[in-house]
C-alpha cells in the first residue's frame, strides 16, 4: 500500500482507496486526469494543458492598466513644468561674445508641487584659454518686476570650443517667478 495524491483535491489517499474520502472523486490506478468524467473537470480545464487556476482577461486588464497609470503619475511628477511663462531667449551682449548659449538648451521651469524654479542650460566658450564662467540673471514676477538677481559661477574652468551645462535653483517661497532674463555672461 502506497499514498498518493488525489488527482483533484491534491489530499494524501492511499492508492487502495477507491475513492477520495476528501472530494469524493473515484481513484484507482488506471485513472488519469483524461478519463475523468467531464462534471469532475474543472471549467479552466483543455484536453493536453494542465490545469490552472482561472485568472480571467479582466484582471489581466486592470493589473496592466494600473501598472500603466502609475508609471504617467511618476513620469509627470518630475517632468511636467507648471504653467510659468518661459523666456529662453540667449541675451549675450556684444562685449561678451567669446561665450555663447546654446541655442534651445535654456529651460526655465517649476516642478509640480515645488516652490523651486530652476533654470539650466548650456554655454559655449569661444574664447582661446580655459574660463570660469559667470552668468548673471535676474528672475520676475508676471508684471516683469525682478523679484530676484544674482550670479552663477561654472564650478570647473571651460576649455576652449567646450559647453558646459549649467543648473540654477531659485526657492520662490510665494510662487511668484513668472520668466527670467541673462544679463551676462562673462569669463574669469
Amino acid at each position: 500500500m502506497a499514498i498518493i495524491s488525489c488527482p483533484e483535491c491534491q489530499h494524501e489517499v492511499s492508492d487502495k482507496a477507491a475513492v477520495c474520502p476528501h472530494c469524493g472523486i473515484k481513484i484507482s490506478s488506471t485513472d488519469s486526469l483524461f478519463d475523468r468524467p467531464k462534471k469532475w473537470l474543472p471549467r479552466n480545464y483543455k484536453e493536453g494543458r494542465k490545469l490552472n487556476k482561472p485568472i480571467g482577461c479582466a484582471t489581466t486588464v486592470a493589473v496592466y492598466f494600473v501598472i500603466v497609470i502609475i508609471a504617467v503619475v511618476g513620469i509627470l511628477a518630475n517632468k511636467l513644468p507648471s504653467s510659468l511663462a518661459t523666456n529662453t531667449s540667449s541675451v549675450v551682449s556684444e562685449e561678451h561674445a567669446d561665450f555663447e548659449i546654446v541655442p534651445d538648451s535654456i529651460v526655465f521651469e517649476r516642478r509640480t508641487n515645488n516652490s523651486t524654479v530652476y533654470i539650466s542650460g548650456k554655454i559655449t566658450n569661444y574664447t582661446e584659454q580655459k574660463r570660469y564662467i559667470e552668468i548673471e540673471y535676474a528672475i520676475y514676477d508676471k508684471d516683469k518686476n525682478i523679484i530676484y538677481k544674482d550670479s552663477y559661477l561654472s564650478e570647473k574652468a571651460v576649455e576652449p570650443t567646450k559647453s558646459f551645462k549649467f543648473k540654477i535653483e531659485y526657492y520662490d517661497e510665494k510662487i511668484t517667478a513668472n520668466s527670467f532674463e541673462i544679463l551676462s555672461i562673462t569669463g574669469h
